[in-house]
């Protein structure tokens, strides 16, 4: 895994959410080195097709790309002061940001682009960012977290970009850590075909 690695994350809305794209110029290393940011903005999930495409022409025949998209998933609410309503409310809102992360899906499949789903508890844990008391805020540690791990990152942004780029950090060591296992796996494959003197079309 040599080529640079682009990664376009993904913080869906139900109209609109966040993107941020980030370059991993050594991706065997997305565990240990720092991305780059290479630009970050406003995703419309009516035009996903075009958003992916744009990576792509970024990349050209250099890089490799990846979408990690955040899959919306529905907290257990409820206690003093939730009415059944609010919860009912939040249910239905989450099903369609799922819908809404399907057809993302769709659209990076057709387009032979590999995609990671990333809930989002799994990124923000971890990044470190995660709330471990009451009253501690997530975004704010993604605040002070993102000027030092990802190089570029401005003074200013808002919450669906800060998510984003969280989003494209722990999708991208996913990604890396799947394509390492699949590359062990294959390797131990072949020795064991190799051991009983079988080639890879199974003739002996």
């Amino acid at each position: 895994m040599t080529k640079p690695l682009l990664s376009l994350g993904i913080d869906p809305g139900a109209r609109a959410g966040g993107y941020a794209i980030l370059r991993f110029r050594e991706p065997a290393r997305a565990f240990t080195s720092s991305p780059e940011l290479v630009c970050a903005g406003k995703f419309n999930c009516a035009e996903s097709r075009e958003h992916i495409g744009s990576v792509l022409s970024l990349a050209g025949l250099v890089e490799t790309v990846l979408v990690a998209v955040e899959w919306p998933k529905l907290a257990m609410w409820g206690g003093k002061g939730v009415t059944a309503q609010e919860v009912y409310a939040r249910a239905k809102n989450v099903e369609r940001l799922q819908g809404v992360v399907r057809g993302i899906e769709e659209a990076a499949h057709n387009m032979g682009v590999p995609l990671v789903l990333v809930e989002p508890d799994e990124w923000k844990r971890a990044l470190g960012t995660k709330r471990r008391r009451k009253g501690e805020r997530d975004d704010l540690l993604l605040v002070a977290m993102l000027p030092r791990i990802v190089a570029g990152w401005p003074a200013r942004s808002n919450t669906h970009v800060r998510d984003a780029a969280g989003i494209a950090i722990v999708g991208a060591r996913k990604w890396v850590a799947e394509q390492n296992q699949a590359a062990t796996n294959l390797h131990g494959s072949r020795a064991c075909l190799a051991a009983l003197g079988v080639d890879e079309k199974g003739a002996a």
